[in-house]
């Protein structure tokens, strides 16, 4: 009996519409005996034959459309699950492509920078690279796809950030710097080419010695 009460309660906490369903059916069963056993005194066997068969069909079709009613429902939670599962894929999509998209623009820019010396390429290429995060930063980091797309784009930012050496920039460089460096176990042909030297610019850029003659010319 135990047993019995135990696996009704799991039944009804894991398929709380299918335990309404037997539920309402039993009733209806219940309430059907309860008529004929009700009649049985009074009327031939015949008769209350005949009038289970009515309550029967009468508790049968009440049972179809509870059944309809369910089906329906299960069918509109489906398809909006399906509908909201359909539009966090493509905009996920969107988010990606367009933080690649703004990453390259940035990397674009930053290049004219390096060989122009023009300081306009490296504010453009930074303004980029801010898209490029405010896009990547809503994908799902648990997809390690997007995960190497998210710290690429940050990688850039750090960059560019730290080759321009503001002062208000220290605390938001040095930050991307560690979440680069923290991610760079899960992406090891990383480590040797881009993350690490950018997690290395960064922090010596910001060091202490380096703040002392680098903002002092710039004030």
């Amino acid at each position: 009996m135990e047993k019995f009460f135990s696996e009704t309660r799991h039944l009804k906490e894991k398929h709380p519409r299918v335990h309404l369903l037997i539920v309402v059916l039993v009733i209806c069963f219940s309430v059907s005996i309860g008529m004929l056993i009700r009649d049985v005194p009074h009327t031939s066997f015949g008769h209350s034959l005949s009038v289970f068969r009515d309550i029967l069909a009468i508790n049968l079709a009440t049972a179809g459309l509870f059944i309809s009613v369910l089906s329906y429902s299960a069918y509109r939670i489906l398809s909006i699950r399906l509908e909201q599962k359909t539009a966090d894929f493509f905009r996920n999509k969107e988010d990606f492509l367009f933080a690649r998209l703004f990453s390259s623009i940035s990397f674009t820019h930053y290049i004219e920078y390096e060989l122009s010396k023009n300081f306009d390429y490296l504010e453009v290429a930074i303004l980029q690279a801010k898209k490029a995060h405010s896009f990547s930063r809503h994908l799902d980091s648990h997809d390690l796809d997007n995960l190497e797309l998210q710290i690429d784009v940050l990688n850039n930012l750090c960059y560019y950030l730290a080759s321009r050496g503001k002062k208000e920039d220290r605390d938001t460089a040095l930050e991307y710097a560690n979440v680069i460096n923290k991610n760079i176990p899960l992406f090891p042909e990383k480590e040797d080419v881009l993350w690490l030297d950018t997690v290395t610019f960064a922090r010596k850029v910001y060091s202490k010695e380096t703040q002392k003659t680098l903002f002092t010319d710039q004030e």
